[in-house]
């Protein structure tokens, strides 16, 4: 008896040691880096690991399905995405080169691995850069179509060819559809480069099946495509003008359901002129009582002029909370950020251009609400650059009343409410935007009347 519990004790300990080697273990080094956060974001999961003082840390990990997951060195504001799954053992060596991006440096990293499954990380590697480094407009202009579906096509060739040569065969079969897709979507970029209809690629862009549900990413390209070279005809607006379009260029309605209300949903928070008379087309084009009844909840809360939902935030000077009735009095423009966010850095610059620009108007104030988890990160960067407008803390960040409450999921987010706490958008346009100056006047001018 006990040599058979002694056995199977040997037993489970071999297992539990199998599942443990099994993780995603590497020695990462950040070169040039003197110790401070690292994070590991997947969406919007994340762990904060920290590195020693020569920039390494070990990254230990049970992935449940493999996965592409994102490493952002703090004091950088700068990441590699990598790709992980279990089994991963080895070295990766993260490098960042500053490189001079609209008068400000930026970081662009790679990486360099040494382990188990290195044929799949480098792949990956030179995938995301081909992913993330399509032609710009300028290049694309300069070809015909036929041309440039050509090269684009020998770029792409070469990395399923590459893809072939790997014995991963769950990796494979994952990135030769994710080459396959991204060459289809660079190439309908060519629709945004030509500012006249190629009938090569009209030719193209109309002969896929439009009408299937798995095409439905090709098919919302289609439809923005024709919204931009066919100009609205008298009597539609912008919004429409797009309902129109797909019951011109859809057979099958639950396409045109799926894009109706796709459209609706994004248009309505951003609150545009027409919002009421696309919301009427869009009535009438869907045929989905139940997805209708779910936008019309969302339409009767962000239609422009309705009470703005109300939140709790800390203020982080004070440490007070406060509500959308501690600014009653003043228009207020939010912006829901967070350090480890980097399009949010991004529009900080643009932000505080905006803020300048209106920092003699008693019409209007603009605050900042940070959703870090980690307040010391919040603190560090507060202490380290300027941010001249009020901080608040929203520590629940997408858990908490302000993010339910506007219904999103992902920063940066800008929100923007009247002096009487109406609001005028629920996802307002960003400080990197095109007249965004004049956008926030004709709102002042409008709130004043």
């Amino acid at each position: 008896m006990k040599k058979t519990m002694m056995t199977m004790l040997c037993l489970l300990m071999a297992l539990g040691m199998g599942a443990k080697n099994d993780d995603v273990q590497l020695k990462v080094i950040v070169k040039g880096y003197e110790g401070g956060y690292v994070m590991l974001a997947h969406g919007h999961d994340y762990d904060t690991l920290r590195a020693d003082k020569k920039g390494r840390f070990d990254l230990r990990r049970h992935m449940e399905r493999p996965a592409q997951l994102m490493l952002v060195v703090d004091q950088l504001r700068s990441g590699v995405v990598v790709y992980l799954e279990n089994g991963m053992k080895g070295t990766l060596t993260l490098s960042f080169k500053p490189e001079p991006y609209e008068g400000q440096t930026r970081y662009v990293g790679s990486y360099e691995y040494k382990g188990t499954k290195k044929d799949c990380m480098d792949f990956y590697q030179d995938y995301s850069v081909w992913e993330r480094n399509g032609w710009p407009f300028e290049k694309i202009a300069q070809y015909d179509f036929p041309s440039y579906r050509q090269e684009l096509g020998k770029e792409a060739e070469a990395l399923r060819s590459r893809l072939n040569r790997i014995d991963n065969e769950g990796f494979k079969q994952s990135f030769l559809r994710q080459v396959n897709a991204r060459e289809e979507e660079n190439l309908m970029r060519y629709a945004w480069a030509k500012h006249t209809v190629d009938p090569d690629f009209e030719k193209y862009i109309g002969a896929f099946e439009r009408n299937s549900m798995e095409h439905r990413d090709m098919a919302f390209t289609y439809q923005r495509w024709w919204q931009s070279t066919h100009r609205p005809e008298q009597g539609f607006t912008n919004g429409s003008w797009y309902m129109e379009g797909l019951k011109r260029n859809f057979t099958s309605q639950q396409m045109i359901n799926a894009l109706a209300s796709d459209f609706v949903g994004s248009y309505i928070q951003r609150a545009p002129k027409d919002l009421s008379e696309t919301w009427e087309a869009y009535c009438k084009t869907c045929i989905d009582k139940g997805q209708i009844a779910k936008l019309q909840a969302k339409y009767d809360k962000f239609n422009p002029g309705k009470d703005a939902p109300d939140f709790e935030t800390t203020g982080y000077e004070d440490g007070k909370t406060y509500t959308l009735k501690d600014f009653r009095g003043k228009a207020l423009m939010i912006d829901c950020w967070a350090t480890w966010c980097g399009p949010c850095m991004a529009e900080m610059p643009y932000y505080a251009k905006v803020v300048e620009h209106f920092k003699n108007d008693n019409r209007i104030e603009f605050i900042a609400i940070s959703f870090d988890s980690d307040k010391k990160r919040l603190d560090k960067e507060l202490k380290e650059n300027a941010h001249p407008w009020r901080q608040f803390w929203c520590k629940d960040a997408f858990k908490s009343q302000l993010a339910k409450g506007y219904g999103f999921s992902g920063i940066p987010r800008f929100i923007f409410i009247d002096k009487n706490g109406k609001l005028i958008a629920g996802d307002a346009p960003k400080p990197s935007s095109e007249n965004i100056i004049e956008y926030i006047e004709s709102k002042l001018a409008l709130s004043d009347k």
